[in-house]
């Protein structure tokens, strides 16, 4: 059996770009960077692109699974930052109330009108 020696530096095998791990990585980032108000949709996105994008290179329809890893990584980082955010700002309600948060931000500059709903209490 003989082989046939390469060129330094050329593929043996040309293969095509995956799109779906090129567009999970796209969308993790712009979870990060552009889509900062509301990043959920876009890391979403970005995990489920990258594990199918992942899954296609694995079973060798193109290249690109560094793509895919880093729409996975973006994407599960956006879930935890928007969960970690929700969370505080969950905490800040149940520990100041409405009316502590209310002048936890009228203090810091942010003036709001909080008017209270009918049927709503002041605690």
């Amino acid at each position: 059996m003989t082989e046939t020696a390469q060129p330094v530096g050329t593929p043996a095998a040309t293969q095509k770009l995956n799109q779906v791990a090129l567009w999970a990585m796209i969308t993790g980032v712009a979870g990060l960077t552009v889509g900062w108000m509301v990043p959920l949709p876009w890391s979403l996105a970005a995990v489920i692109l990258g594990h199918i994008g992942y899954s296609q290179v694995k079973r060798g329809q193109g290249t690109g699974r560094g793509y895919a890893i880093a729409g996975l990584a973006t994407g599960y980082t956006g879930i935890a930052i928007t969960i970690l955010i929700i969370g505080v700002i969950a905490l800040a309600f149940i520990t100041l109330g409405v009316d502590g948060v209310q002048n936890l931000m009228y203090d810091n500059g942010f003036e709001g009108n909080w008017d209270m709903g009918p049927g709503m209490m002041y605690p």
